[in-house]
């Protein structure tokens, strides 16, 4: 998982560009700035928005979850992506440069709603990767 995350960070920030609606996270933000005349706020009260669960990609995302052996892991890889693309684009209309490590790493530990800490120098995405990898394990453990 630790792997996976780091690995995924460089497609969350850069974006996917064959799939529609996964452009990198800097030109993500541009067009919501441009969406909402340069109010940041707004933009992102519009990101926001635009991640909530349509019931279409609800009832998708609840079948996916009952696939035996691959469902529940494919479900949390879902929902790890679309928290981290939020994440990363709030940070960018905020001003922040997606791109360097400590952001990267700030991301990471946005999605574990604060069970694990800022470590000044020592922040580096393989760190956030691992802890948050520790907290998805520990949370998977006790839905069993």
């Amino acid at each position: 998982l630790t792997e996976m995350l780091q690995g995924a960070m460089h497609y969350v920030v850069n974006g996917i560009p064959a799939v529609r609606g996964h452009e990198s996270i800097p030109r993500r933000a541009e067009q919501l700035l441009y969406q909402c005349s340069g109010d940041v706020e707004s933009a992102i009260a519009l990101a926001i928005h635009e991640s909530e669960l349509r019931w279409s990609d609800a009832a998708r995302k609840v079948l996916l979850a009952c696939i035996p052996f691959v469902g529940l892991a494919a479900s949390t890889l879902d929902l790890l992506w679309s928290q981290l693309r939020l994440v990363a684009t709030i940070a960018s209309l905020y001003g922040h440069d997606v791109y360097a490590s400590d952001v990267q790493y700030r991301i990471l530990l946005c999605i574990v709603q604060g069970t694990v800490s800022y470590n000044g120098e020592r922040s580096t995405v393989n760190l956030a990767a691992q802890q948050v990898s520790r907290v998805v394990v520990s949370n998977a453990v006790g839905l069993v």
